[in-house]
């Protein structure tokens, strides 16, 4: 008899995701450390399909902050968190995402849902990982952007 769980394994790809530096770079950030709680129910809200369908303000209002699509190039989508109602720089939190690891170019259902839900993880890590870079350095208050590496596994 075989175990369902082990036959939805097999039919599935497995994605090995990290979150790195994006090419050591920094960014302006808001003026002032950001409350946690805050931020974290901002990315909670996050649907991932949405960074490949959409543009601009993605989510919208959660507790003063919003998540925005922003000066994303061919190669990569840049995720930003910031606080609303504030003047630039309003950043607290970044990621790059490549446009490579689009989730929905499977045909399989399940390993399309396989996809997203790693990569959403992923994606909110790494929002969590460049928010708690925000420091006040030399030149001001900046944050380290970060990207999510990795490939769909065979």
């Amino acid at each position: 008899m075989f175990n369902l769980g082990l036959i939805i394994l097999l039919r599935m790809d497995f994605i090995v995701l990290s979150i790195i530096n994006f090419n050591n770079e920094t960014g302006p950030s808001l003026k002032s450390k950001a409350s946690l709680g805050e931020v974290q129910a901002a990315i909670a809200k996050l649907d991932i399909n949405d960074i490949f369908n959409s543009r601009g303000t993605i989510v919208r209002d959660v507790r003063g902050w919003r998540i925005d699509i922003q000066n994303s190039s061919g190669t990569y989508i840049n995720i930003s968190v910031q606080r609303n109602n504030i003047h630039s720089p309003s950043t607290v939190a970044s990621v790059m995402v490549p446009c490579r690891l689009r989730p929905d170019l499977s045909n399989d259902s399940i390993v399309r849902n396989a996809r997203t839900g790693e990569l959403s993880r992923a994606v909110k890590r790494g929002l969590l990982e460049s928010l708690e870079t925000q420091t006040n350095g030399p030149t001001g208050w900046v944050i380290n952007r970060k990207v999510v590496t990795g490939s769909f596994s065979a």
